[in-house]
Formats: C-alpha cells, structure tokens, sequence
C-alpha cells in the first residue's frame, strides 16, 4: 500500500497553499471593492468613478483564476533549476 502524502509533513508545501489561498482571497477583495466603486458605495480614488469599478472588479476575476497558476508556473520551473543544481553539485 502506497502512503498518503500529509500537507502538514512538507513545510514547503503548507507554505506555498496558504501563499495561494491568500492571493487568492486578496483577489476576492479587490473584485468585492471594484463592484463597490462601480456602485458608488465607496468613492473611487482620484474620482474615477465607475469605470475604474469595472476595470478593477474584471482585473480581480482574471488574478483570482490566473495568478495561482501563474505562481505555481514559477514554481515548478524554480524547483526544476534548483534540483538540477543539486544533482550537478552531486557529482
């Protein structure tokens, strides 16, 4: 029988979930504030005013979908320089 993998065993691992599920709350409040500003429940900086809500609110929408995969893109190609440095220095 195989062992089930623990998020808890890999520090690495914890760290990069709670990274993502923190970006990705961040991105909820950004489209949550956008669709406020396009509301006019909160005042937009520099009196942008509507469009600016919009803009924010949609640029919220593709960083909640896109920037955890962006991340972990990063990731894997840094994981990947980073044991072919190791196996080189192996040698």
């Amino acid at each position: 029988m195989s062992e089930e993998r623990n998020l808890l065993d890999d520090p690495l691992a914890l760290r990069r979930h709670l990274l993502l599920s923190a970006l990705r709350f961040g991105f909820v409040g950004v489209v949550m504030l956008g669709i406020a500003i396009t509301y006019d429940a909160v005042i937009a900086p520099l009196g942008l005013g509507k469009p600016f809500g919009i803009v924010m609110a949609l640029g919220g929408m593709v960083g909640f979908f896109y920037g955890p995969k962006w991340f972990t893109k990063n990731w894997r190609t840094s994981d990947a320089e980073n044991t072919e440095a190791d196996e080189s220095g192996k040698k």
